[in-house]
């Protein structure tokens, strides 16, 4: 038997096998993987920018909870029954949420008024934490089991109020 008989021809339908040689001196890259489009999970892309921290950060994600609760659901409007007050424990700060009212309303305050802001359901939570569920990197529930968030009040408020924190 001699060498041609035993070489293997390039099959078309084959990635890694190149029909022709590289040039002398040259490398061939590898071929990239094909992305992933088959019915298992697919890679997510980022939600959002990295996180900030300081006043800008929380009116911007203060804001966009307000935004996402004038354009909620039917259903999740007629589950949040009542006003919820998410307090930021170590900034001093507090944003009231009212769903009921006409537009979603928002009220904030700072200082000794945000220790003392009053809602049906009171969220505290850090800006870190806040930040990290809005990145999406906490999930709230493990968060409230773990005690990085305290809730007081009718809990069950908190549960359908996240879901306008972690639907951005």
């Amino acid at each position: 038997m001699s060498v041609e008989e035993n070489k293997i021809e390039p099959q078309v339908n084959d990635p890694v096998v190149s029909a022709s040689p590289a040039p002398a001196g040259e490398t061939v890259a590898a071929p990239t993987a094909a992305p992933n489009t088959g019915p298992g999970p697919q890679p997510s892309a980022a939600r959002r920018a990295p996180p900030r921290t300081g006043k800008v950060a929380l009116d911007e994600i203060a804001a966009s909870i307000s935004a996402a609760g004038k354009s909620m659901s039917p259903k999740l409007r007629e589950l949040l029954t009542g006003t919820v007050a998410l307090r930021i424990v170590d900034r001093q700060r507090a944003f009231v949420f009212d769903p009921q009212a006409p537009g979603f309303t928002l009220t904030e305050f700072s200082g000794a008024e945000a220790r003392s802001a009053k809602a049906d359901c009171q969220i505290d939570l850090t800006e870190s934490s806040l930040q990290r569920m809005w990145n999406g990197e906490l999930n709230p529930q493990i968060a409230m089991l773990s005690d990085k968030i305290t809730v007081s009040g009718k809990a069950d408020l908190s549960v359908y109020f996240f879901n306008l924190v972690s639907a951005q």
